[in-house]
């Protein structure tokens, strides 16, 4: 019987196996280094989130790297401090990034069980201290550009004076605990504790409700305290989802809120450029 098998011709080079070529991911992370050349600790679940988003996907649509030298993405999204992330947007030719404090939508006092001041100057404080009692300040425009501090004269110093404050009464009751809760258009993604003096969980109905009043924002994070009294849920403050400090919140859905906090920071300053047009 004669032999089926036939020596293989050589392959030309229309036939030759050609090496695929890898995809251009369509979101590529900038991840800050520290001085030892490691990502930072904003920026460390970011490599292993990545390929497992990736994985699940079964696509390459998410990618990192410490330099972006020869790199190429639709998209790129810093990952670090607001320091460098501003820097980023500096040599985009935007502005720097603005603190989001208490989002107008969450200004009711179901959330806050407090009174909050927007762009207060320096100069009203006093007044504001003798009719609402002992106060807490923070930066209203630029984010972390000081340190949330209370209302002490000796402490005026620290805050800048072209800086607009935003100005809460200060909760009498003590924090039992402060929980950070990851949000994206409304809906919880995750949630972590930050600080505990006792083991006690925010109530659900209340975060899930001022989760859906933040639907409007692509991602976000918002603190909120069980108060030791009482042990009512309140919130404290929220962040956009960029230079966003983690608690252990990892995984596809961190990298896809940090992309949608990203695009939508460019959207707000694209708005903010054409409405001074």
């Amino acid at each position: 019987m004669p032999s089926r098998w036939r020596p293989s011709a050589p392959c030309s080079a229309s036939t030759r196996p050609r090496r695929r070529r890898k995809k251009v991911p369509d979101i590529l992370f900038l991840l800050q280094k520290d001085r030892n050349g490691w990502p930072v600790s904003l920026a460390a679940p970011f490599p292993e989130s990545c390929d497992e988003a990736n994985w699940l996907a079964n696509e390459e649509k998410f990618g990192c790297t410490l330099a972006l030298s020869g790199q190429t993405a639709k998209t790129i999204v810093p990952v670090g401090s607001i320091e460098f992330v501003n820097q980023y947007l500096s040599q985009m030719g935007l502005g720097p990034m603005e603190a989001m404090n208490i989002p107008p939508e969450l200004e009711q006092e179901q959330f806050l069980g407090r009174r909050i001041f927007r762009d207060v100057s320096k100069t009203e404080l006093s007044r504001l201290r003798a009719e609402f009692g002992p106060l807490l300040l923070k930066p209203g425009r630029h984010p972390k550009r000081f340190e949330a501090i209370p209302h002490e004269e000796r402490l005026l110093g620290e805050i800048p004076d072209n800086e607009l404050l935003f100005v809460s009464q200060m909760i009498q009751s003590q924090f039992a605990s402060e929980w950070r809760v990851f949000v994206s258009r409304g809906r919880v993604m995750d949630i972590r504790p930050y600080f505990m003096e006792h083991w006690l969980a925010p109530d659900a109905a209340v975060v899930h409700d001022m989760a859906d009043t933040l639907r409007e924002h692509p991602a976000l994070a918002l603190d909120v305290a069980v108060l030791l009294e009482g042990g009512r849920t309140v919130a404290i403050e929220c962040h956009p989802f960029i230079a966003c400090g983690l608690y252990g919140f990892e995984g596809p859905k961190m990298v896809s809120m940090a992309r949608d906090a990203w695009l939508g920071e460019l959207r707000r300053q694209k708005s903010h450029l054409l409405g001074h047009k």
